[in-house]
């Protein structure tokens, strides 16, 4: 965690307001907001290598694994941080959407068909929508 983003404390029903009008991420602890910088390829690899490895291993449990990006209430009202990887068991937590840029740049969410696999043209990859999907209620 770096130097906090601002000088003046807040409660956290200010920094959720305040966070969402921001681009970045930064993390709340007890009144103060830390301003979230990049990760390295050793980092972001590691954090990918645990998620796999935790995903496989919750198979089939009321567990979920998830990566990067996910908001956390660590304390009530007092931190949030957004964690590399963290492990739930929170039934609510089962939206998936997908995203890409349209023909004007902006980002259009798009249907998603089960018997297509996802195409990732730009790396010349395809995902089975079932691996992607597994455990999503």
């Amino acid at each position: 965690m770096g130097n906090p983003a601002l000088a003046t404390p807040f409660g956290a029903a200010e920094y959720l307001r305040w966070e969402a009008e921001r681009p970045g991420k930064h993390e709340f602890v007890a009144g103060e907001v830390f301003a979230m910088g990049s990760a390295t390829r050793r980092h972001v690899t590691v954090s990918l290598n645990l998620a796999a490895a935790l995903d496989d291993a919750l198979a089939d449990t009321p567990y979920r694994a998830y990566m990067a990006g996910m908001k956390v209430e660590a304390a009530k009202d007092a931190a949030y941080f957004y964690p590399d990887v963290l492990v739930t068991c929170d039934p609510d937590r089962k939206a998936v959407e997908l995203s890409r840029r349209g023909e004007d740049g902006l980002w259009v969410l798009l249907d998603i068909a089960a018997d297509t696999p996802l195409e990732m043209a730009s790396i010349g990859a395809t995902a089975a929508w079932e691996r992607l999907f597994r455990n999503v209620d």
